[in-house]
């Protein structure tokens, strides 16, 4: 944010973010309805992409989000947990797609996902295929140590960020 804060009301306002707001039920309760109300409001007047995350419960919670769904102004997704098969087919279908030469193969990868807490976090499909571009980009030795949803989070964000400063219009900047 340090190197954002003083571009964000420009991109804002370009629609060049891309805004993901992962455990909103890590709000405290006091301020969720608040925090939704603003983040509806934003989704409403900004081109901006965002991706919203939460219990099913506190969803049901929060007016502002369900009026936009109910408006058919944004798309809701309930996903269940993947089960171990899901992850496999999801790590294959993903090396599949790769036409850079991915070094790694889907046993590789299952038995990293296996043999350490990623597990835990691989079964919510975000996190995977967090962690699947992070292991593209960085390498599986690196891509181990990210075996929190934070640390994956984070390491997600700034590979975003540096990938957007490679682009021309900040060459000046």
């Amino acid at each position: 944010m340090h190197h954002l804060r003083p571009h964000q009301n420009t991109l804002l306002k370009q629609g060049r973010l891309e805004l993901l707001c992962d455990g909103m039920d890590g709000v405290a309760s006091e301020y969720r309805t608040q925090v939704s109300r603003q983040l509806a409001n934003l989704m409403m007047i900004t081109q901006d992409r965002f991706v919203i995350t939460g219990r099913e419960a506190d969803y049901a919670e929060s007016s502002p989000l369900l009026n936009l769904v109910d408006g058919g102004f944004v798309a809701r997704a309930v996903i269940p947990p993947l089960t171990a098969q899901a992850i496999r087919e999801c790590v294959e279908q993903f090396i599949e797609k790769q036409d850079n030469g991915w070094q790694y193969t889907a046993g590789q990868l299952m038995q990293i996902i296996n043999t350490s807490r990623l597990r835990y976090l691989c079964s919510n499909p975000l996190l995977l295929f967090t962690l699947l571009e992070m292991i593209e980009a960085i390498g599986i030795e690196r891509a181990k140590i990210l075996d929190t949803r934070g640390s994956l989070v984070q390491a997600y964000v700034l590979l975003r960020i540096e990938h957007e400063r490679q682009q021309p219009q900040w060459n000046t900047e």
